[in-house]
C-alpha cells in the first residue's frame, strides 16, 4: 500500500471554508483589514479636537479685514474744510473684524483708538461688542464712531457720510 492521498474539495455554496490548526492565511486578504478599537477611539479624539481648535480659533481670528490707507497731503486737506472721502462718519464692523491704518501723509493721524505717526501702520482687531464715539483727523468734523456688532450679525457696512 501506499502513502494516503488527501483529496480537497472546494467548499459548497454558502458553506465557509475550514482551515486546520497551524495553518497559515495566504494569498488575496478581500476586504479592508480592521483597525484595533483603541486606534479608531485615538483617531477620532484627534480629529474631534482638531475640529474644536479651528472653531474657536477661526472665531476669534476670522474676522474681516479693512485697511485704511492716509495719502500724503491729507492733514493739508482737512485743514482746508476738504473731506479726503477716507472713513464715514459711522463705522459698523463685526467682532472679529480688524482695521489697519496706513499713515503715508507727514503728520500723525488718528481714527478713534488707533493713531500712526508718519510712515508708520497699526491695526486693532475688535473683540468686543461696543460703541465708541471717538476723534478723528481723517475728516472735517474731528470726530467718527465705531460701532462692533455682534459676529453673527450681516456683512459691516458703513453709512453716508454727513
Amino acid at each position: 500500500m501506499g502513502r494516503p492521498v488527501t483529496v480537497s474539495l472546494p467548499p459548497a455554496a454558502g458553506e465557509t471554508p475550514r482551515v486546520g490548526a497551524g495553518a497559515e492565511r495566504t494569498g488575496d486578504r478581500s476586504g479592508p483589514e480592521r483597525l484595533p478599537a483603541w486606534v479608531a477611539a485615538v483617531v477620532l479624539a484627534g480629529l474631534v479636537a482638531t475640529i474644536t481648535a479651528v472653531a474657536v480659533w477661526g472665531s476669534r481670528t476670522g474676522g474681516a479685514r479693512f485697511t485704511i490707507r492716509v495719502p500724503e497731503g491729507t492733514a493739508a486737506a482737512v485743514q482746508r474744510g476738504e473731506d479726503p472721502g477716507l472713513v464715514d462718519e459711522v463705522l459698523v464692523l463685526r467682532v472679529g473684524d480688524r482695521v489697519a491704518l496706513v499713515n503715508d501723509d507727514t503728520v500723525l493721524h488718528q481714527l478713534g483708538p488707533l493713531a500712526a505717526g508718519p510712515g508708520e501702520r497699526t491695526r486693532m482687531t475688535f473683540e468686543d461688542q461696543v460703541r465708541i464715539d471717538g476723534s478723528t483727523t481723517l475728516r472735517p468734523s474731528g470726530t467718527v464712531t465705531i460701532v462692533v456688532r455682534p459676529r453673527n450679525a450681516p456683512d459691516p457696512t458703513t453709512t453716508t457720510r454727513r
